[in-house]
């Protein structure tokens, strides 16, 4: 994929406040979001799945196969409807792996680390980061967290999402 086609069709997105499609090379499946921003590794997104907002995405760019500009009457609905409102949107320091989990370390809330290749995730609270890792402490499918954290290498890391249904009601019991 063409790295300034690509920037382009985020730019016009953020700028228009309207949703692109994007392809990832480890899935078949496309999603839809509306960015929020971006830089040169990453861009931040709101999922739109079915007229709902399903949280927020950091995603790294090299995993791109195709994006595209999503001109269709769906992307008119929601803009009618509001179904995005940028009020919500967080405050998220992209510049980095380091810099990433530095913000989301500050709002105290679950998020999921993914590495999207060998099909594994991560969920839990950010206990601390280095330059090179993230400490998670991770809770199980019932509701059990763990005795120590997880170590997670950002090289091993496709995508951190928070603030999403999944998280918000797995939380709430856990």
């Amino acid at each position: 994929m063409n790295k300034n086609n690509m920037e382009t069709i985020i730019t016009d997105s953020i700028n228009s406040k309207s949703t692109f499609r994007v392809y990832f090379n480890y899935e078949e499946n496309y999603y839809y979001y509306f960015p929020l921003q971006q830089n040169k590794e990453f861009f931040l997104g709101a999922e739109e799945i079915d007229f709902q907002i399903n949280g927020f995405s950091i995603r790294r760019k090299q995993d791109i196969k195709s994006i595209s500009d999503r001109d269709d009457l769906v992307n008119q609905i929601l803009k009618n409807e509001h179904i995005f409102n940028e009020q919500l949107s967080p405050e998220i320091d992209i510049s980095s792996w380091e810099k990433i989990f530095g913000s989301l370390k500050q709002r105290d809330k679950n998020i999921i680390i993914e590495n999207e290749y060998s099909d594994f995730f991560w969920i839990g609270k950010i206990v601390s980061f280095t330059s090179e890792s993230v400490n998670l402490l991770e809770f199980d499918a019932d509701g059990i967290w763990e005795e120590s954290p997880t170590s997670i290498l950002y090289a091993d890391i496709t995508s951190v999402s928070f603030e999403t249904r999944y998280i918000k009601y797995f939380s709430k019991y856990v």
